[in-house]
């Protein structure tokens, strides 16, 4: 009689075959995944220092004379520029200040990098807004943009032999609201100059002086000669001090009347 034997070694060996290739397939996406979000976060950090630095830059030129920030200074960079290395150094105006901290966090416009930077500034009338935010009007505005090509492992069976990633970033010089018109940020165990008050004390006033706080006034300091021996009060006026403000704000303590004294 004869007997039927079934054979399994070709199908186990053609299994395999296919799952070290999904296998393999797996990893490559793992790897390009992970390339592209790690190019994705180097970008944006790049991006996000170019963009600070050019509009940091722009107010340490210009200050806060809103006259002065105008396409037609020399030291303001307004045209779109592309940080191709070699950057000027020292740079001649703010938008390549931008360019070396993108430089520094490891882009350039160079090989399979992209690195630029817009400006533009208000024409002494009418605020600008950057296109990245619309509804901000600002005196002056910088937008980085940085991008980088990614070979690619797994896409690359497909065809797809490179990918892109990018990032941008925006900042700006505005106006800014700032609760108090004078802030001391002197704390009350900090040691004054000789000669200058008592530890502690955020503002000292003597004879006939007039501390004018227009918009509030505003101690770090919650000294209040005790229990702290030896330090005096958050502030301390001799004579005829007058205080002209709507209110003064004593860290810890809240809002007092400022016709009266400093004290905590």
């Amino acid at each position: 009689m004869r007997r039927l034997e079934r054979r399994s070694g070709g199908q186990v060996l053609v299994m395999t075959t296919l799952s070290l290739f999904v296998l393999c397939g797996m990893l490559g996406l793992a790897v390009d995944l992970g390339i592209g979000y790690f190019t994705k976060k180097s970008a944006q950090a790049a991006a996000d220092a170019a963009a600070l630095a050019a509009a940091h830059q722009a107010l340490a030129q210009e200050g806060d004379t809103a006259s002065k920030y105008s396409c037609g200074a020399t030291d303001l960079g307004c045209s779109t520029r592309s940080c191709v290395p070699p950057i000027p150094g020292p740079p001649t105006d703010n938008l390549n200040y931008g360019c070396l901290y993108a430089q520094a966090n490891g882009f350039v416009t160079q090989g399979r990098q992209t690195v630029t930077l817009e400006a533009a500034a208000w024409n002494g009338t009418t605020k600008t807004s950057p296109p990245t935010v619309p509804g901000l009007s600002v005196y002056y505005w910088v937008t980085a943009r940085v991008s980088q090509r990614i070979p690619q492992l797994f896409s690359a069976i497909l065809g797809n032999t490179e990918g892109g990633v990018g990032a941008r970033a925006t900042a700006a010089v505005t106006d800014g609201d700032v609760f108090g018109s004078l802030i001391l940020l002197n704390r009350e165990h900090e040691t004054l100059p000789s000669g200058i008050g008592d530890t502690g004390a955020d503002l000292i006033g003597g004879g006939s002086s007039v501390v004018n706080g227009g918009e509030g006034i505003v101690l770090s300091s919650a000294a209040n000669g005790s229990p702290y021996a030896g330090e005096s009060q958050s502030g301390s006026g001799g004579g005829t001090v007058t205080v002209i403000a709507p209110g003064t704000f004593i860290r810890t303590t809240g809002e007092v009347n400022p016709t009266i004294d400093w004290r905590s």
